[in-house]
Order: C-alpha cells, then structure tokens, then sequence
C-alpha cells in the first residue's frame, strides 16, 4: 500500500506542475497578445521619418514632405484640367471626362494582353529613337497573372525580373474572365503603366543593375520607385503624348497618384488627415473605385512612408540631373546609365558618381513635364 500511495503521491505533484506549466504558458501568451509590437508603439510621424530616413540617407520628415506634396498636386491639378480643355472645351474639371475614358477598356483577356504588348512596343521604340537611356538586350514578354490578393482594383501590372510584365486578370478561383478585372484595364490607363513598368521604368532599371544587386535596388524603394515616376515624366518631357490629349490625361493622372499618396502619407502621419477623409481623397480625387482607395489607406496605416517613396525618389532624381546640368553636364543617356548602376541612397550616388552634394529635398524642381533638359559636356569622373 506504500508504495501505491507514494506512486499516487508522484503523479499529483507531476499533475500540479504541468498544470502549474500550463498555466504560465497562457498568462505568457495572454500578455504576448497584450503587448504592442515595437512598430506599434512608436507614433506615424517617427515610423514615416524613420523608414524615409533609412531609403533616402537624409532626413525627411512628414512634415517637410507634406507641402511639397501639396503644391505638387495642385500644379498637377491645373495641368489636367488644361489637358481636359483640350478635349472638351468647356471642361471646368478633368474628371467627368475621365470618368467616360474609365469605361472603355478591351474586352477579352486575349485583348487586354496584347493591349500591354502594343504599348511595351511602342514605348521602348520611342526611348531608343530618342536615346534616352542604354536600352537591356531582349525584350518583355507580356504574360496574364492570376493574383487573388495583390490588387483589386485599379489597372494593375507588375514587372517580374526576367523581362516578364505580368497582368493581373482574375482571381485564382476564376474558370473564366472576370468583367471587374477586365474594366480595371482602361485603355487610356494600359500606356502610362507600360511606361512605368517597362520602358524607361522597372525593366530598363533591374536589367542595368549587376545580378548581385537587384535585391538591394528592389529594396530601396526611394531609387526604385523613384526613378519609374521619373521615368513617366521623362517620357512626358520629351513629347510621348503629343497630339493624344486622353493619353496624356491618363499619364497625368499617374503622377498625379504618386504626388497624392505622398501627400495622404504624410498628412496621416502628422494627423491633419483622418482615415475617411483619405479614403475619399482617392475616390473623389482620383477615381479610384472603394476597393482601391481601402487598399491605398491599408497600405498608409500598416507602413508609413512606404507611399511616399515614388515622389521623394523622383524628386531628388531630378534635383541631380539639375545639379549635374549646371555642373557641366553629359549626355541625358549617359546620367541615367550611370544612375542606373546604383542602388545606394541618392545622396550617396550625388556624391559618389556624379562629384555634387544633393541638395535639400524642399529645393527639388516641381514634378511636372518641362522643357527636355538637355545634358551635353562630359561627365564629372566617377568617385570610388
């Protein structure tokens, strides 16, 4: 009997410390749930500084960024409406007009894709006749991508590495096209995103890049994004538009986005924006569909700054091409393939590659289609 009650006795005090062990592991999930992350803690202005901080080398807070934003979209503003006019001369907005271009996209898949490939073609016939830039070996191939969950809304494309532009054009339970998916690919909108995607943009950057260094160069998305929004711009300067009053409407409308998600990043992050009110600057502002304008306002609230990497790239990559202007130059092609060998933050390309320190982002020239500027003496030397 002892030694029953002595066994007996074991398994209780076994019992009592696993349950005890139970007990401290859910009080120590209960307080893991109860605890904020890091990223949490700190306020949307310190998260948006900290991120930009890291991508750029500089410091450039929400509140610096902000009215730069502001004027940049409001000069935006204008240029769209004198575009609309030029459609409809009694246009007092450019977004009714729009509004109609919205409805008219291919309809089939097999029309959406060549769509893309028309417009790829084009774009990179149109970069080498004017020698913008030192264009890759082999071109892009246009592929459909089925995609439950990048984007909803919006037409949407994204450059693969490899040389593959892949579009979005149903969901992966789909057996067949999707009218919501199709409609998302207007035909004013597939040519700007070509641009931006392809020739001059995502393609011709990844493809300058040495193998070992795209992973870093897709991860600043300042000089990545940056440079495909210059990339539409140089491609306004330079005449890609002329005598297409809705193409270039809708190219427009495409910086246009980039100049409004910086301005809605910001004016989250300082709290001169609430959630709503963001969300309806996309839908009113931009005509984006609910389901796009949520997607924007969840990707401003889960990383603040991300958004505004487009803007802040362009506009430090245009500072540069004036500063190496006044320095002395070098042929337009030969700055952006020396700025495409880089993916280090653009003070340090400024100084590195080009001789100049990059100057404040709050003296960068407005993002909008000016005069080509043209780049002719030779290059400062490259520093090591």
């Amino acid at each position: 009997m002892s030694h029953r009650w002595a066994a007996l006795a074991a398994l209780c005090a076994l019992t009592a410390v696993a349950a005890g062990a139970v007990a401290w592991w859910r009080q120590h999930l209960a307080a893991q749930q109860r605890r904020p992350a890091a990223a949490e803690v700190a306020p949307p202005a310190e998260r948006f500084a900290d991120y930009l901080r890291a991508q750029t080398g500089v410091a450039v807070t929400a509140e610096l960024l902000l009215p730069l934003a502001e004027a940049t979209t409001a000069a935006l503003e204008e240029r769209m409406d004198a575009v609309a006019r030029q459609l409809a001369p009694d246009a007092a907005d450019w977004r009714p007009l729009f509004a109609l271009l919205l409805r008219d996209h291919p309809a089939s898949e097999a029309a959406v894709l060549a769509a893309y490939r028309r417009e790829v073609d084009r774009a990179e016939a149109f970069v080498r006749e004017r020698r913008l830039v030192t264009l890759p070996a082999g071109g892009v191939e246009v592929e459909p991508l089925v995609n439950p969950i990048m984007r909803r809304a919006f037409p949407f494309a994204v450059y693969l590495d490899g040389g593959r532009l892949a579009v979005t054009l149903r969901p992966a339970p789909a057996a067949a096209p999707v009218a919501g998916y199709l409609a998302n690919h207007c035909r004013v909108c597939i040519p700007p995103l070509a641009v931006h995607e392809t020739y001059p943009g995502h393609h011709v950057a990844f493809a300058a890049a040495p193998h070992p260094r795209r992973a870093g160069l897709r991860r600043n998305l300042v000089f990545h994004e940056g440079w495909a929004l210059y990339g539409e711009l140089l491609m306004l300067e330079h005449g890609y538009w002329q005598g297409q009053p809705e193409l270039e409407l809708a190219a427009l409308r495409m910086l246009q986005l980039r100049a409004v998600r910086a301005a809605v990043d910001a004016a989250l992050a300082t709290g001169a924006l609430g959630t709503h009110a963001a969300a309806e600057r996309y839908r009113q502002g931009l005509l984006l569909t609910p389901q796009a304008a949520a997607s924007e306002l969840h990707e401003h609230l889960r990383l603040p700054g991300r958004k505004a990497t487009y803007l802040v790239g362009a506009l430090q990559i245009l500072t540069l091409r004036r500063q190496v202007a006044a320095e002395g130059g070098g042929a337009l092609a030969g700055f952006h393939d020396r700025l495409l060998t880089a993916e280090r933050p653009l003070p340090e390309v400024a100084a590195t590659l080009f001789a100049v320190a990059l100057e404040p982002l709050d003296q960068a020239p407005p993002l909008l289609p000016t005069t080509p500027l043209a780049l002719r003496a030779p290059l400062a030397a490259a520093q090591p």
